[in-house]
């Protein structure tokens, strides 16, 4: 229900996280907001009711290293309402929805040397980008898509990339993405569009829920006797 609550929610402030096992929130794993940084390092989160990790807000970030974000309900990691961020060496897979799902971040987002897999819609979906460089990364059996920019995505860059056997297409760009590089991908064996240029989509009737954190229960006063 909405009361779904972060295992860990960064909430205006910042955490250094290492080695952390996450798993079975009943809302996303962890939930960075209002600002909030979070450092994280060979952490594992999984089985969460919502998102893995959310980023949600202006100037709210993360830095991602070693991290793994597996069969979450709906995405492994997302950045909602300007929030960006780092992932380095990380595994996105499984999960309900995206691996990787960023909309209209304020700053820009790196990815480098990184498997989102067998997710049940696209492993990397970029809207409303304005620069995002993926390098080295790995899209592999993704329901629908491997890598997805829509939304007049700007200052994208793509190096040593490997996307194979995702479903629909591969590499997917939408009429109106900026690319300012992409170089030395390997797009092969997609079912449909290998790489498919000037896509155009239609009107979604349904709007995208954002699933920004909601707040945690208020602590309950005991007076002992």
């Amino acid at each position: 229900d909405d009361e779904r609550s972060p295992v860990i929610a960064v909430d205006g402030g910042s955490i250094e996280g290492e080695n952390l096992l996450v798993f079975r929130a009943s809302g996303h794993g962890i939930a960075v907001l209002n600002g909030g940084k979070a450092t994280l390092s060979s952490c594992e989160i999984t089985d969460s009711g919502w998102d893995g990790i959310s980023v949600t807000g202006e100037t709210s970030s993360v830095e991602l290293s070693r991290v793994t974000c597996e069969k979450n309900l709906h995405h492994g990691v997302d950045f909602w309402d300007g929030a960006s961020g780092s992932i380095t060496n990380s595994i996105l897979s499984g999960n309900g929805r995206n691996g990787l799902f960023a909309i209209e971040p304020l700053a820009a987002i790196n990815v480098q040397t990184t498997r989102s897999v067998k997710n049940r819609e696209v492993g990397f979906y970029f809207s409303g980008v304005n620069g995002v460089t993926i390098v080295n990364c790995d899209a592999h059996e993704n329901s629908l898509g491997g890598i997805l920019f829509d939304q007049g995505s700007r200052v994208v860059l793509l190096k040593q990339n490997k996307i194979t056997k995702n479903g629909v297409a591969g590499l997917v760009f939408e009429t109106g993405v900026e690319v300012v590089s992409e170089n030395e991908n390997q797009v092969s064996e997609n079912t449909g569009r290998q790489i498919w240029r000037d896509a155009v989509f239609p009107a979604s009737s349904e709007v995208d829920s954002i699933s920004p954190p909601p707040p945690a229960p208020p602590l309950k006063k005991v007076e002992l006797d």
